[in-house]
C-alpha cells in the first residue's frame, strides 16, 4: 500500500468468518478461527498491520454475531474501537465521501450469486435512485472480481482472500 501510494482502503465486509451460517460451516473453520474472541483477535492483528486508513461495512458473516445468535455485537464498531486506522460505516452498507461530491457506497449483499458474474452488481446499480446515486459502488459478498460502468456509476465487486471451501467449490 505504501509503495503504491494508496490513500485509503475500502472493505465491503466479512471481517470475521462467523460460526454457522449453514449446515457444516463450523467444520470448515480452523482451530484458531473458532469463536468470536479468536476471530476478532486475528482481525485486529491483521487490520493493525495496515499502514493507511480503512473504511468498512459489516458483511453477512459479521452479522452472525449480531442477529442470528442475538448477541448484539456489531463487528465494525468493535474493530473501530480496537484498530486505530479503521472506521465503521455501517452494517451491510454505508457511504464514504473522500472528496466533495464523490460518494463511494460500500455494499454487502446477503443472497446467492447469479449465473452471469455481473448480474447482481448491475441490478443493484439499477435500483439506486436518480439524483442520489453514488459515484462508485464497491460491493462484497460474491467473491468475484468485477468492474463495470453503468448509469454513470463505477461498479466494483471485491474478490476474496478466502481459500475455496468444499461448499464454494460445490456452487
Amino acid at each position: 500500500f505504501v509503495k503504491e501510494k494508496v490513500d485509503f482502503i475500502v472493505d465491503a465486509g466479512d471481517h470475521l468468518e462467523g460460526m454457522s451460517h449453514r449446515p457444516g460451516h463450523v467444520y470448515e473453520l480452523t482451530i484458531d478461527g473458532i469463536g468470536y474472541y479468536k476471530q476478532m483477535g486475528k482481525a485486529v492483528e491483521l487490520y493493525n498491520q495496515l499502514p493507511v486508513k480503512t473504511y468498512g461495512v459489516d458483511g453477512n458473516h459479521d452479522a452472525w454475531y449480531f442477529k442470528p445468535q442475538n448477541m448484539g455485537v456489531i463487528i465494525g464498531e468493535e474493530l473501530e474501537n480496537r484498530v486505530e486506522n479503521y472506521t465503521h460505516l455501517g452494517q451491510m452498507e454505508g457511504n464514504l465521501e473522500p472528496a466533495p461530491g464523490i460518494i463511494i457506497k460500500l455494499f454487502h449483499a446477503n443472497d446467492g450469486t447469479a449465473y452471469a458474474d455481473s448480474y447482481k452488481l448491475q441490478k443493484f446499480i439499477e435500483s439506486l435512485t436518480g439524483g442520489e446515486k453514488p459515484s462508485i459502488v464497491h460491493s462484497g459478498h460474491y467473491h468475484k472480481s468485477i468492474y463495470l460502468f453503468r448509469r454513470n456509476i463505477h461498479g466494483f465487486e471485491s474478490g476474496t482472500l478466502c481459500g475455496q471451501s468444499e461448499f464454494m467449490r460445490g456452487k
